[in-house]
């Protein structure tokens, strides 16, 4: 799980580009392929939640 606290980019989850900006929560499926670009000028602070399954 990402959850975004500050900034903006962009994520691909599977293949499929999310614009996501502070407040989101993206949450990766296990095994899922991801991938985050800050294309933006600003700093951007993500929180990363991971669980073992």
């Amino acid at each position: 799980m990402y959850i975004v606290l500050e900034g903006q980019g962009a994520m691909t989850l599977n293949g499929k580009d999310v614009l996501i900006k502070k407040g989101d929560m993206i949450v990766n499926q296990p095994f899922g392929e991801h991938g985050l670009v800050n294309n933006s000028d600003s700093v951007i602070d993500i929180l990363v939640i991971q669980v073992s399954i």
